[in-house]
């Protein structure tokens, strides 16, 4: 007797809000939006939609707020991006406070 090959069940995020998407497997909501340039993903770890859209803002407060922290933390408000990041290829150094 052969034995049938199932082919594996790819998972999709259907779009079903801001920020929010669903898996079309699991049910499970995620949260997908961009900070400062770069993608942040985070499973909801809910079915409900309404507790989803509850999470979604909690989590984009929390990365904002991570943001903010760590750039007053940093001391970078009075710097200028190039002397913040430092680029040895062009002689800029790492850190220069003030300017």
């Amino acid at each position: 007797m052969k034995a049938t090959i199932e082919a594996p069940k790819v998972q999709k995020l259907v779009h079903v809000g801001d920020c929010l998407y669903r898996s079309s497997i699991t049910d499970i909501y995620y949260a997908i939006f961009k900070r400062s340039g770069k993608q942040v993903k985070r499973s909801l770890k809910t079915a409900d939609r309404e507790l989803a859209k509850r999470r979604t803002e909690e989590l984009r407060r929390k990365v904002e707020r991570l943001s903010a922290d760590l750039v007053e933390f940093l001391g970078y408000s009075g710097c200028r991006l190039g002397e913040v990041v430092g680029d040895k290829a062009h002689g800029k150094p790492p850190l220069v406070w003030g300017a």
